[in-house]
């Protein structure tokens, strides 16, 4: 399997990470958590993550977040990034509907996880979570993870801090 050059990449989309953004972007975690403040640039690090992993062929990527205005954070900023810098790979796409796809057969979808119903039955390579905290468990271990097993995919935690709960545990 090919291994994108990611900072090569990031460059085609004018991202330069900073130091704890590139950390994350270059660990080799299978599920890698992100805990930080307001505006300490996890929704821009999640979406170029996102997009990376688009660039593979086939891959189902989704952005999961307690409501569907949430998903739009993460999601418009690859949408807007692969329209300004990545147009030609474009298939499709909808910013209301919150979904992209490429040329290659990968897709970047938006959900919301107030109706966990609707995370079932799919197969995810790449899932972005964001506001964890926000989301109860059961979400996450009844709907999220089985989308994960036997595409055997990465996910990526993201949450501002949200008191005692069981992302605080994770």
């Amino acid at each position: 399997m090919k291994v994108l050059d990611k900072l090569k990449f990031f460059k085609k989309t004018d991202y330069v990470p900073h130091k704890k953004q590139l950390e994350i972007h270059n660990s080799k975690s299978r599920f890698r958590i992100v805990v930080a403040g307001r505006r300490g640039g996890k929704s821009l690090m999640a979406s170029r993550e996102a997009m990376a992993h688009a660039i593979l062929p086939n891959q189902m990527i989704w952005i999961v977040s307690p409501s569907y205005e949430l998903s739009k954070k993460v999601f418009r900023e690859c949408f807007w990034a692969f329209h300004k810098h990545l147009n030609h790979w474009i298939k499709s796409s909808s910013e209301s509907n919150l979904s992209i796809e490429l040329v290659n057969g990968s897709q970047i979808i938006g959900k919301s996880a107030d109706n966990p119903t609707s995370l079932i039955g799919e197969g995810v390579h790449f899932l972005i979570v964001d506001e964890c905290a926000r989301i109860g468990k059961t979400v996450w271990e009844e709907a999220l993870r089985p989308t994960l097993s036997d595409t055997e995919g990465d996910a990526l935690f993201i949450s501002t801090p949200a008191g005692m709960n069981w992302f605080q545990r994770f």
